[in-house]
């Protein structure tokens, strides 16, 4: 992707956020119903159940590779 955004649903509506906070060894699940991630500027379409690889990168500068699944919003 071109471009990343991080998202909170509100009242059922997409609002961008600057940053999602994770407690010190603990986790954030990034879901529909809450916190997301828009991917935009694609340089190909995705599908429902592709997978993509994502790098997280923290306030401290160390970076986290995971894998998540596109899903229809």
């Amino acid at each position: 992707a071109g471009r990343v955004q991080f998202q909170k649903i509100v009242g059922g509506k997409a609002e961008p956020i600057e940053s999602i906070t994770a407690p010190a060894y603990d986790s954030v699940e990034l879901k529909p119903d809450g916190n997301q991630l828009l991917l935009m500027d694609l340089k190909r379409p995705l599908n429902p159940g592709d997978k993509v690889m994502i790098t997280l990168t923290t306030d401290g500068f160390i970076t986290i590779e995971a894998e998540a699944e596109v899903r229809k919003n």
